[in-house]
């Protein structure tokens, strides 16, 4: 490895310059500390480098703007149940609204089996409580039975009755 010159006799200003020059500019790309750093040291070195490269990126606005944080923390793991049928537990959220079609419908609600990921997609015109109620009785119930578990990511206005 060759050694990089040492340079004691640098202002702040040209310090400055040579940092903008290596950090900020396009090749540059705003690397973090140790990136710049190493790039750096291959070049040029002074007395106390290391803590004016850092200083310089902690004010950098594009680096705190842009910063991935990492985050040590870790959830709980949750058990989760796992459904021994097809629609024993199943999910159920609408999409819309959307331009009417030629039948009115503006809204879809979808429902997938939480074992299978089995999706069916059913036109609604609107999405009152006793529209989708209807829907999911022709559509699920009727056909697939009453599932055990129905997780909805929606709520229905308190008055509405089904």
């Amino acid at each position: 490895m060759k050694s990089e010159p040492v340079c004691k006799d640098l202002s702040e200003k040209e310090k400055l310059e040579i940092l903008r020059e290596i950090h900020d500019s396009p090749l540059g790309g705003h690397a973090g500390i140790t990136r710049t750093y190493r790039k750096l040291r291959q070049f040029i070195s002074w007395p106390g480098m290391k803590t004016d490269v850092e200083q310089y990126i902690r004010v950098c606005e594009k680096c705190q703007k842009n910063k991935m944080t990492q985050c040590h923390t870790r959830m709980p793991l949750v058990i989760t149940d796992t459904p021994s049928t097809v629609f024993e537990k199943c999910s159920i959220d609408i999409v819309g609204p959307f331009s009417p079609s030629g039948s009115q419908y503006r809204y879809i609600l979808t429902v997938q089996d939480e074992l299978s990921k089995f999706l069916i997609e059913i036109p609604l015109e609107g999405q009152t409580s006793e529209q989708v109620a209807r829907a999911f009785a022709d559509h699920i119930m009727h056909i697939y039975g009453v599932p055990q578990i129905i997780l909805n990511r929606f709520i229905f206005k308190t008055e509405e009755r089904i």
